[in-house]
């Protein structure tokens, strides 16, 4: 609940609003069946088994969607670490990878998803970048070189996991690096790209 109330207002995402949901359902079927509790016992008894249905059909589903990804785990289990993502998540994690094998050990790469980016890449440490800071180069640099960031992964991951739209991806460091690299080209170094659809990214920082 807390969670909710203190990150929806920014973080309009379905798996923020999940955690307030069984708390709202416990609210509501609470409401409903003890409003029924001055009605005849059998409208009580009857609303409760449909409550339990309710719940059994969820588990049901959610069983089925379990049994789905099963394959996909075997995989991964096997060995395939990037079996299951998209092509999007592919080209990132395989750069994240390849960082934390070909940069040097102090090189500090500012990114929009580091926790996976920590564990696809063997434990190197990324700089998360959440949200735009600034959109002015000028900033951006400063607040780069205030966080020792040396250099940067731009990816092309999809807004909507179903759809491949290269106008609707998470551009939240596209819009922080776009303007440095319109008013300072010489400061974004290509150094690597990973993938040729949906591809990632990675530019060097030149201060």
């Amino acid at each position: 609940l807390i969670s909710f109330v203190a990150l929806q207002t920014r973080w309009d995402q379905p798996r923020i609003i999940m955690i307030l949901v069984p708390m709202m359902l416990i609210v509501i079927l609470y409401g409903i069946y003890n409003a029924f509790s001055k009605s005849p016992s059998p409208v009580q008894t009857i609303y409760f088994y449909i409550v339990i249905g309710l719940c059994l059909s969820g588990v049901v589903a959610s069983w089925n969607k379990a049994k789905e990804n099963i394959p996909i785990l075997e995989k991964n289990l096997s060995g395939d670490l990037y079996y299951g993502y998209t092509p999007d998540w592919v080209n990132y994690l395989k750069m994240s990878e390849w960082c934390s094998k070909n940069l040097p050990k102090d090189a500090y790469v500012a990114c929009r998803k580091a926790p996976m980016s920590f564990i696809y890449g063997n434990g190197k440490e990324f700089f998360p970048v959440y949200s735009v800071h600034t959109s002015d180069p000028d900033s951006v640099l400063a607040y780069c070189k205030q966080n020792k960031v040396t250099y940067v992964m731009l990816a092309s991951l999809r807004r909507n996991s179903k759809v491949a739209d290269p106008n609707a991806i998470i551009n939240t460091l596209w819009r922080m690096f776009q303007p440095v690299a319109q008013k300072y080209p010489q400061k974004l170094k290509l150094i690597y790209q990973q993938g040729a659809t949906e591809p990632t990214f990675l530019y060097q920082i030149i201060y």
